[in-house]
């Protein structure tokens, strides 16, 4: 599913516990995959030093291809087709809030670190979610990471990436001790013109957030 306004692409990616298309390294800027048809790999380098350009543009337009929900889509799954990691949601009243970035400043899209957990903050007192200061091994986590991909080759477009996971504890056969992994994670990614990207990034942040307090709603089934 497509959004597009004055230049603008986004789209969200829903994965159970699952990682997304693009890595991206904070000043490297690496695409990964595993290539088996003979051809050069593809962690190569974004940029003049291997002569391969790979713009911000391809990127974000592979990542589409992919995406498989939006996140502002609604929702109406039956109690009885809901996906196992949104179920993984219905015990969460209290986090741990963790908010990472990578690549380009996150300035270029007009966020910062602390912007990012007065959104999360204030979206999860509303679902009347608490979010804890110090954390422990009884809380879940919530991991918000931004990536910002701006490219010399396309200097107007400026591509993003928002990954909200829960990371839980769980007990897996043959583990004595409990482990603390992704639950549930959904991606945001958009591309934007340069002049745009500002209006834009922050909006989709929030639909993210509220993507994920809308299945976790759905959880308790109100």
């Amino acid at each position: 599913m497509h959004e597009m306004n004055s230049g603008h692409v986004g789209h969200a990616v829903h994965s159970g516990s699952g990682g997304s298309v693009v890595a991206a390294a904070r000043k490297s800027k690496f695409t990964a995959c595993g290539r088996t048809d003979g051809r050069p790999p593809c962690g190569t380098r974004l940029g003049r030093a291997t002569g391969v350009r790979r713009s911000a543009w391809t990127v974000a337009l592979v990542l589409a291809a992919m995406a498989t929900f939006a996140a502002g889509a609604p929702m109406t799954f039956e109690a009885s087709h809901v996906a196992d990691p949104v179920r993984s949601l219905q015990p969460v009243d209290q986090l741990f809030l963790q908010v990472s970035w990578a690549g380009d400043d996150l300035g270029t899209i007009g966020l910062s670190p602390a912007t990012i957990r007065e959104a999360i903050t204030e979206r999860c007192a509303e679902a009347e979610i608490e979010i804890i200061e110090e954390d422990s091994r009884d809380l879940p986590v919530l991991h918000l990471q931004a990536i910002v991909l701006a490219e010399d080759s396309v200097p107007d477009a400026v591509a993003y990436e928002f990954r909200l996971s829960v990371n839980q504890f769980v007990h897996l056969e043959g583990v004595d001790d409990a482990l603390r992994v992704p639950t549930y994670f959904i991606v945001y990614t958009g591309l934007e013109h340069r002049n745009d990207v500002q209006r834009f990034a922050g909006r989709n942040m929030r639909m993210l957030i509220s993507r994920f307090l809308q299945e976790r709603t759905m959880t308790r089934g109100s």
